[in-house]
């Protein structure tokens, strides 16, 4: 694998524009250690880069004050889209993309959580390998993950079942790269507000990957609960509900008639040959019969609900963010005149 300080040279002889959105909820001292980071690395790789942090319903104010204290090198600004309550990390992810859209051009967009697990040595790996595959969007594979065994093994149940429901794999979280000729594409997901990654894979727009370590958190604790992981993990299967149910159908249909060619070939036995099947046998094999027909019936009417579904209006975030967003400001370069009238 190709080490991130390696990239980072190729990219100084082609500088970029760079938007970054991070999402937060109540993790400001995360941001403010974050911050410096991300400026290095951009520093390195000759970056121009415009921050955007989306505060997802925090109820702590942010720590401006210790922004304010930094210096950058290669941040060019840093602003903060406070939303009307805690949407969810997902919904976040999907109004700072929107808004990049329509108020940030750059060349590229980094998706990155602020606490720190997404390292932003990779950001340079992330944009050359978008590079040098056509401007593609570019995901981070999770190669190596710091959680404990229990959510390992709840994870790799994910992707096993997301495979098996979806037919694709799924090894990847919100960090990513996005060119700017995808961007608005992105933003126009009906699923983004739902699961970003999910999204762009149904939509066809995920490109290759690349590996990353996924860091420990900076501080503090996560404030997704397990009910919510497994919320955020049906959410990408919702977001390809008439597939999973499709592949659903079509399997109970496969086992439905597997199941009708063995009671048929045992009744034939039974009557015309030597075998004989005790009672509660047969009366299994039927009663299994009957389950198969009703989970067919129950997944054909789901399939219709969801089909019909479509018809319905569903969010579009690049055109319903704006009524998310309870305030708008730039935070950096520091408004002289604003900070003196603070004091």
């Amino acid at each position: 694998m190709a080490q991130p300080s390696d990239a980072s040279e190729r990219l100084t002889a082609n500088p970029v524009r760079l938007a970054v959105v991070l999402p937060t909820y109540n993790d400001w001292e995360s941001v403010t250690a974050l911050l410096p980071r991300i400026d290095s690395v951009a520093e390195q790789s000759g970056m121009a880069v415009d921050v955007l942090v989306v505060d997802d319903g925090s109820q702590e104010s942010p720590e401006a004050g210790a922004i304010l204290h930094l210096q950058f090198s290669a941040i060019r600004s840093i602003r903060v889209i406070e939303l009307t309550h805690n949407l969810g990390n997902q919904r976040a992810i999907a109004s700072g993309i929107s808004y990049v859209a329509d108020n940030l051009p750059c060349d590229y967009l980094v998706v990155m959580d602020s606490d720190h697990q997404d390292d932003p040595e990779y950001i340079p790996q992330l944009i050359e390998a978008s590079m040098s595959h056509g401007g593609k969007l570019v995901f981070a594979e999770r190669s190596k993950r710091s959680e404990g065994p229990v959510f390992r093994f709840f994870y790799l149940l994910y992707r096993v079942l997301f495979r098996l429901l979806t037919g694709s794999p799924i090894s990847v979280g919100n960090f990513s790269v996005i060119p700017a000729r995808a961007i608005a594409r992105v933003a126009s997901i009906s699923g983004l507000w739902s699961h970003y990654p999910s999204s762009v894979m149904k939509a066809g727009l995920q490109g290759k990957t690349i590996s990353s370590h996924r860091k420990p958190r900076h501080a503090g604790k996560s404030s997704m609960r397990f009910a919510s992981l497994i919320v955020h993990g049906f959410a990408s299967f919702v977001v390809q509900a008439d597939l999973v149910v499709a592949r659903i159908f079509v399997a109970l249909l496969v086992l439905t008639a597997v199941i009708v060619v063995g009671a048929l070939a045992t009744f034939v036995f039974t009557i015309f040959g030597d075998l004989i099947v005790p009672r509660w046998a047969l009366q299994i094999l039927g009663f299994l019969l009957i389950l198969f027909f009703q989970a067919i019936m129950m997944i054909f009417m789901l399939l219709f609900i969801v089909l019909a579904t479509r018809n319905q209006p569903s969010i579009i975030s690049s055109r319903d963010y704006p009524a998310f967003i309870l305030t708008e400001k730039e935070i950096f370069p520091v408004d002289e005149a604003a900070a003196q009238v603070a004091k």
